[in-house]
């Protein structure tokens, strides 16, 4: 008798495992939970979508959400370059919401054969693509041996705060051309700006914050070569 409650037991719980197994291929195949909208938020300094991201969006729109994997999709997009988090939100029956914060780079960099984007206190190598994605950030040219060096050891004082210096400097400025060489670790180094317009140089070897950087800017008189120190500003000559 107890034998034959059990199996009655046993078939129950395969019935039901079986029907439930027959729901969700069920609600899988229904059109009416198939993806119809996806919403795309970014955050981060890059413009635009990057090809690596582009190819797990693509394709999305007529996925069932059930069958969608969401954490595989999330991990995927977060293995892509610059990415720096993922969220994936779903709102049945046909909505996905896809949250993608961008590492927050604030410089570029150039040099003779490599693109990089500092943040976060750190230099890394980008891809020629993200690195014009970034487009409204500012660009220094910084020799290839050390812009290797600082990836490899960190940054320097004297780097960090030519960073922060020139992550101020917004997209449409007087500055063209950035440059920065630093052939001795324990000081600043000297920082370059070209300014066309005035037909002027500036030559930075002290630390400066941007507003005083703004500063400068108003008391340039003429073109020339001007040193910029924490309080004051000395004209060379004319160019």
């Amino acid at each position: 008798m107890k034998r034959k409650k059990k199996i009655k037991i046993l078939f129950i719980i395969l019935f039901f495992l079986i029907l439930v197994g027959a729901a969700a291929v069920a609600v899988g195949n229904l059109s009416f939970f198939d993806i119809k909208e996806v919403k795309l938020s970014t955050t981060g300094p890059v413009y635009g979508m990057p090809l690596p991201v582009q190819r797990y969006l693509t394709g999305l729109t007529g996925r069932n959400m059930y069958s969608l994997n969401s954490a595989a999709l999330k991990k995927n997009i977060e293995n892509c370059e610059g990415v720096s988090s993922v969220r994936i939100e779903k709102y049945y029956p046909s909505q996905l919401c896809v949250f993608i914060d961008f590492e927050p780079y604030d410089v570029r960099y150039i040099t003779e054969s490599s693109r990089y984007c500092s943040a976060n206190g750190k230099l890394v190598e980008v891809s020629e693509e993200l690195f014009n994605l970034c487009t409204g950030l500012p660009v220094v040219e910084i020799a290839d041996s050390y812009a290797r060096f600082i990836v490899k050891w960190g940054m320097e004082e004297g780097f960090a705060q030519m960073a922060a210096l020139v992550s101020g400097i917004p997209s449409k400025s007087l500055i063209s051309d950035i440059k920065y060489v630093n052939n001795n670790s324990n000081r600043f180094g000297r920082v370059v700006m070209t300014i066309p317009s005035l037909n002027a140089e500036l030559f930075i070897e002290d630390p400066i914050t941007y507003e005083r950087l703004e500063e400068v800017l108003e008391q340039i008189d003429g073109g020339g070569w001007y040193d910029v120190h924490a309080y004051k500003l000395v004209k060379h000559r004319e160019t």
